[in-house]
This record gives structure tokens, C-alpha cells and sequence, in this order.
């Protein structure tokens, strides 16, 4: 039987829902990672615990999801080690 330390199966990459704008988008990396939301509503990002040193970071990658009323239905951007990437799930 697999305990919680062996079964990585639901481990998931954090996602967030933001009003997404173009300095958002900019200021994005895996340096910083969204750990949450502050009481202003907004995200709060805290340094990637392995990043500063050249080890393989604890947080891959990460989803932040635009809550933007005129926004695509399931647009959102993937932030990954190497680039951005921009989708929107159906």
C-alpha cells in the first residue's frame, strides 16, 4: 500500500486565478512562485526554495489563470523553466 511520501499521484503544480495584465505577465518566473493571496487579494510570491542554488527547483513549473471578465474562457499562462506559455482549456 502506498503511503503519502510514495504515491506522487496527486501531487499537482500550484495554479492561481488573477486579473492577468501585461506587467503580471512580465514580472512571472520560477525565480518567485505564487504561494497565495494576501488580504488585498493579491498574489503573494516567495522564492523558489532550490532556484538560488542551481539545484533542480521544488516548484517545476506553475498555472496562473486569468479571471478577466473579457478574457478567453480557460485562458491562462504556464510558467515553466524555459518560457511562458499562453493556452486556453476547453
Amino acid at each position: 500500500m502506498a503511503t503519502e511520501t510514495d504515491d506522487n499521484s496527486n501531487k499537482r503544480n500550484p495554479a492561481f486565478k488573477v486579473d492577468l495584465d501585461l506587467k503580471i505577465i512580465k514580472g512571472l518566473s520560477l525565480a518567485k512562485v505564487p504561494t497565495g493571496y494576501g488580504p488585498d487579494g493579491k498574489l503573494i510570491f516567495d522564492p523558489n526554495p532550490t532556484q538560488s542554488e542551481g539545484a533542480k527547483p521544488s516548484i517545476a513549473s506553475f498555472i496562473i489563470w486569468d479571471s478577466n471578465q473579457s478574457a478567453p474562457p480557460g485562458f491562462g499562462i504556464r510558467v515553466a523553466k524555459r518560457k511562458l506559455t499562453s493556452f486556453a482549456a476547453r
